[in-house]
């Protein structure tokens, strides 16, 4: 009788997601095999029965305290994170051995069962060592037991939306070409990503329901980017092990797992495996394709070799307004070159920030920069105690030279008013970020015992003043004075 009544509901149950799907708007946009995007719940999703999977893990997916999902919009480094989670979990599951390579055999998005795919290639029998699941479902879209209530983690990772665009345009283009179909024009894929008209879009409100979730809920939604994730990938290793609950061992530190497990799963070695080279994913279904494909570059700012200056400034603009009061910044540069050009003046020595200017800006930058130094001239205001006011602050006297100083992403800026607490902050920063490469190698040994703080870190302002401004490579610490809007 039970059994008979769960077949009706089951049956009205299906009437009812038809039913709903059939009314669903639709519309030509960036998306796989060049398919018509389907619009539910304000995102798009790639086909019907894609949103049917999803209609149906809302309704009956039951999240548990142990489950941890692994979300992403596409093309972000779902791969990758997908990898380094699996890698993680499974280290002391995998032959027994931590250090064994289960990518040798099966691509990463085999290993993770996707909430949104379940139901479309097998039965979602889960394996119970298996505690991942992926999707790339929006938050405001995911069953409400792992958005609300179950406990379960869930980490997140975004890209540059530049960077993202790009990834999905030549995944797509090459998606369609397997097919023997015309892949649609950059021009056109970029109209559609930035209308949002993409798959799982619009990208920025795909970012925005994570962060915002993982604002309030910090303790349950780790937020990740790619482009820190490159810079220093075992510090982010070591951070989502811990969130997830598997943390590295002081013995699995001494042998080097974390070191381990990145280079499993970085691009070089997933890409050049024979499975991802040869093999396939989803065989013998509508969404088969190639593993090759999930590999193309892995890089940070590709976006650089394919879009133009006015396209890449368009997209910034999006996401600054899109992200506008959100607190969350995903405009990168490769590397900004703040010009510090300082002239000699009677009886004035300053030195004078002039611009920050973008790598696309360097070329037309330098034809101006070199014999076209701002000048400092004897008008500037000037007080007694103090030499002369400038940008709206008063400068003391200082040596006057030229420098020209090229900011990476790796540096640590440590900004202070006089007299604010400097040279604590400066000793704080230093010893942090250089006890494991003190004298010895010894982590508890004291750098202050033969320096003061503050000959520690190059001053922005006072560099060429006392000292060449040759950088240490194993110090990213800058200290400066300056005002922000100098």
């Amino acid at each position: 009788m039970e059994s008979t009544m769960d077949s009706k509901r089951s049956q009205s149950s299906r009437g009812e997601e038809e039913e709903l799907i059939s009314t669903l708007h639709k519309r030509q946009g960036l998306n796989s095999f060049n398919l018509n995007l389907v619009k539910y719940q304000g995102f798009w999703y790639a086909d019907m029965s894609l949103v049917a999977t999803t209609i149906s893990a809302q309704r009956h997916f039951q999240a548990q305290r142990s489950d941890i999902f692994v979300c992403t919009a596409p093309k972000t480094g779902t791969t990758w994170l997908k990898a380094l989670a699996f890698a993680i979990v499974s280290r002391t599951a995998v032959d027994g051995d931590s250090t064994a390579d289960p990518f040798v055999s099966k691509s990463p998005h085999e290993c993770l069962p996707a909430l949104e795919y379940a139901e479309t290639f097998a039965p979602f029998h889960r394996d119970p060592r298996n505690p991942l699941i992926a999707t790339h479902v929006p938050f405001s879209s995911l069953p409400k037991s792992a958005s609300d209530s179950s406990g379960c983690k869930i980490v997140y990772i975004c890209r540059d939306p530049k960077d993202t665009f790009v990834s999905m345009y030549h995944f797509f283009a090459k998606l369609a070409a397997s097919r023997n179909m015309e892949p649609v024009p950059l021009n056109k894929a970029f109209e559609f990503f930035c209308e949002g008209a993409s798959s799982f879009g619009p990208y920025w409100d795909h970012v925005l329901g994570y962060w915002k979730a993982s604002l309030y809920q910090p303790d349950r939604i780790l937020f990740l980017k790619y482009e820190d994730m490159k810079e220093n990938t075992a510090f982010h290793v070591r951070k989502l092990a811990e969130f997830i609950g598997y943390g590295f061992t002081l013995e699995e530190e001494g042998n080097r797992v974390v070191e381990k497990i990145v280079r499993m799963c970085s691009f070089d070695h997933l890409s050049n495996l024979e499975v991802n080279k040869n093999g396939k994913i989803a065989e013998n279904t509508p969404w088969e394709m190639e593993n090759k494909l999930y590999f193309r570059k892995g890089t940070v700012n590709d976006w650089e070799n394919h879009l133009t200056p006015e396209m890449a400034a368009h997209m910034d603009l999006i996401t600054e307004k899109k992200l506008s009061g959100s607190g969350l910044n995903l405009i990168y540069a490769c590397v900004v070159d703040v010009q510090v050009r300082i002239k000699l003046c009677p009886s004035t020595k300053l030195i004078v920030p002039d611009s920050i200017c973008f790598p696309s800006m360097e070329s037309k930058r330098n034809q101006s920069a070199h014999g076209d130094e701002k000048e400092v001239t004897s008008t500037l205001p000037r007080r007694a105690g103090l030499n002369l006011f400038y940008q709206g602050f008063w400068y003391s006297d200082v040596s006057l030279v030229a420098t020209t100083i090229s900011a990476q992403r790796s540096d640590i800026f440590l900004c202070s008013f006089p007299k604010t607490s400097t040279t604590w902050l400066k000793a704080l920063a230093f010893s942090i970020v250089s006890r494991t490469t003190v004298i010895d190698c010894d982590s508890t040994a004291d750098p202050f015992a033969s320096m003061s703080p503050h000959e520690c870190l190059p001053a922005l302002e006072y560099s060429e003043t006392f000292t060449p401004f040759d950088r240490d490579p194993r110090s990213p610490l800058i200290a400066t004075h300056i005002p922000f809007s100098s």
